[in-house]
């Protein structure tokens, strides 16, 4: 439960949230820090180092982090579906608890805690990634985003993740048409993702069709492997956006 920090006879209370930001291969993020706010903190974060102030009372670690946690990992998850593959990723260092009143005249500060050691650079950012905007993470997201970012990673399983994406969205909803209801996706778009992904011979790439009773494997074309990638990603960010505000305008197969 939170309170107000206004209500200064209210301690114990977290004061900082830290936690160090792990880079991914490839990839370099700046020195310079952003600040800024997400959900009931503000935070100061840069390529080595995050650190979260409540703007509201958490009287425990446990408390904030069941708020601040879904949070990262849908800026994790945001970025990454952007990049194309994961960026970075927040790991837990330590938390600040302030037991009782400050004495008058006492100013508590925060220490910037610094890491090094960070691999190959290919692609640099100017700045910082934003947080997410309406865009929440659930198991349901965490999954969806997790198949996605895989087939960036290896291109020849698109039809396997294809059928993963349709067979976890049945999971969620029972079927593909309680699923368009709910991300605001065509029916039409959803059932293309699952007779492409269902329409395969045992090559992961390929797909069958039959004629005259023969199976006809044929890989897929450059359109239709762009049409999956693209309709993956829009799936994903549908599930997190739906999950913050749902009745989503529908986004048809032509659209994507």
């Amino acid at each position: 439960m939170s309170q107000s920090l206004g209500n200064d006879s209210e301690y114990p209370r977290v004061t900082y949230l830290r936690y160090t930001v792990e880079e991914q291969p490839s990839y370099k993020l700046p020195d310079k820090a952003r600040d800024g706010t997400i959900g009931t903190f503000s935070y100061s974060v840069n390529k080595s180092r995050a650190v979260f102030q409540p703007t509201v009372r958490y009287a425990d670690e446990s408390a904030a982090r069941q708020v601040l946690e879904p949070l990262l990992r849908a800026w994790e998850i945001k970025t990454a579906l952007t990049q194309g593959k994961p960026v970075f990723a927040f790991a837990f260092y330590s938390c600040d608890i302030q037991e009782v009143a400050p004495k008058p005249g006492e100013l508590r500060g925060v220490a910037m805690v610094m890491f090094t050691g960070r691999a190959t650079v290919e692609i640099s950012f100017g700045e910082f990634p934003s947080p997410a905007e309406d865009f929440v993470v659930d198991d349901l997201t965490s999954d969806l985003a997790q198949i996605v970012l895989n087939s960036r990673l290896n291109p020849l399983a698109i039809l396997k993740d294809a059928f993963s994406i349709t067979t976890r969205l049945e999971y969620e909803f029972g079927t593909l048409a309680e699923a368009s209801s709910y991300l605001g996706i065509s029916v039409a778009a959803l059932e293309r993702v699952q007779n492409l992904a269902t329409q395969r011979s045992a090559g992961a790439h390929t797909r069958k069709w039959f004629k005259q009773g023969k199976v006809m494997p044929a890989e897929l074309s450059t359109g239709e492997r762009d049409w999956l990638q693209r309709a993956f990603k829009v799936i994903v960010v549908r599930a997190g956006e739906a999950l913050a505000k749902p009745n989503q305008p529908q986004i048809t197969k032509d659209q994507i």
